[in-house]
């Protein structure tokens, strides 16, 4: 039945998985089992917005796990951020910031916590969704000094975990130079959006970041007035964009929007007319 239940899950037929989680943690479970039981029960619940149903079998999870002589990490910290993640749905910022705290304390240090070995991309992928949740927080909070360091804490694991040219980093040095700039570093902003530049150069799959870095280095220079740099950017924003997605239609008409004000302030209105 818990075959079942996983591949109704997977197939997103989260009422049927519901039913059969139910019934099964109706019946006698082993703790082990229980505690898989209650995590999976609570996402399904999860996805459904069933919010409080989730959350209730969420801690019950992490209480059981908090139980076992030696539970599954893993299992454990992904309650602590999914309880976190509804909180935020919710709009309970205090309750969500703590469990991704949380989240991320349990399983440090990583090599020698994480048991089985094999766990540690999965245990990658926590941690840097608690580190996102963070940040997202923080920048609510209009704290962008911490958010920043709580950035800078992920790039930092991530290098130490993949190497400094991992594709992965690619958003979080975006996201660590849109927090510099709306912390009004504009030399920070410039240092990460030329690293995110660097990495996504690296990889073909990576065109449509590779768009966003070029928009965001031309954002960071005409921030500085440096009008023509940002031009240079913008369009290669735009050679970007076009040769990656012909979906891209709203970001196209961003940059052509931004080349326009660009040329409106170097005082070539037709050429802002060109691109508006």
């Amino acid at each position: 039945l818990l075959v079942v239940a996983k591949q109704l899950q997977e197939r997103q037929e989260h009422t049927a998985a519901i039913t059969i989680y139910q019934q099964l943690l109706d019946a006698p479970q082993s703790p082990e089992v229980k505690v898989v039981l209650l995590h999976d029960l609570a996402s399904s619940q999860a996805v459904l917005k069933e919010h409080q149903a989730a959350l209730t079998h969420f801690a019950l999870a992490i209480a059981h796990a908090s139980q076992l002589p030696e539970p599954d990490l893993v299992l454990w910290s992904s309650s602590l951020s999914s309880s976190g993640t509804i909180y935020f749905r919710m709009g309970v910022t205090d309750s969500a910031y703590h469990l991704a705290q949380q989240a991320i304390d349990l399983v440090q240090p990583w090599p020698f916590r994480i048991k089985p070995v094999n766990h540690q991309p999965q245990v990658d992928s926590l941690v840097l969704d608690a580190y996102y949740q963070l940040m997202v927080l923080q920048q609510q909070e209009g704290d962008f000094e911490q958010s920043g360091k709580t950035i800078d804490t992920a790039i930092g694991y991530l290098s130490s975990k993949r190497g400094p040219d991992d594709a992965g980093l690619s958003d979080l040095y975006t996201n660590a130079a849109i927090n510099a700039w709306n912390f009004g570093d504009d030399a920070e902003a410039t240092r990460f959006g030329e690293e995110a530049l660097r990495v996504c150069l690296l990889y073909d799959s990576l065109q449509l970041e590779l768009s966003t870095c070029y928009n965001n280095l031309g954002l960071f220079c005409t921030s500085r007035f440096e009008l023509h740099k940002g031009m240079f950017y913008y369009k290669q924003a735009i050679k970007t964009y076009e040769a990656a997605d012909s979906t891209a239609a709203t970001q196209l008409a961003i940059v052509y929007n931004n080349i326009a004000s660009i040329y409106g302030n170097l005082g070539d209105y037709h050429s802002r007319y060109e691109y508006m």
